[in-house]
């Protein structure tokens, strides 16, 4: 569905896809990687509000990120760039990471 907003297109579906040029290996929540683990982010999925909150934090489909740890049950800490982030576990459970190496 077309936003009758100009430049909001991005944020109305439901998931942001990138497609793989390596492969098929099968997409992880960031949740769910590995401490010291990389990966390129392939999908998000949630709406506008989520979207917002992770690409201002630098986390958009192509990305490469490193999971740097997680606290049990609370934030996933996470390498973007330079900067390092933490996300919610419910943010991180919505982001799908192609992991490139452990």
């Amino acid at each position: 569905m077309a936003s009758p907003l100009p430049g909001r297109e991005l944020f109305y579906p439901t998931a942001a896809r990138v497609k793989s040029d390596e492969g098929c290996a099968m997409p992880v929540t960031l949740d769910s990687m590995k401490k010291g683990s990389r990966g390129r982010v392939v999908e998000v999925v949630g709406g506008r509000g989520v979207m917002t909150k992770l690409s201002a934090q630098g986390i958009v489909p192509g990305k490469v990120i490193e999971k740097v740890g997680h606290l049990r049950g609370g934030p996933v800490l996470l390498r973007v760039g330079r900067c390092e982030v933490a996300i919610g576990l419910g943010l991180a459970r919505k982001v799908y990471v192609e992991v490139t190496d452990a």
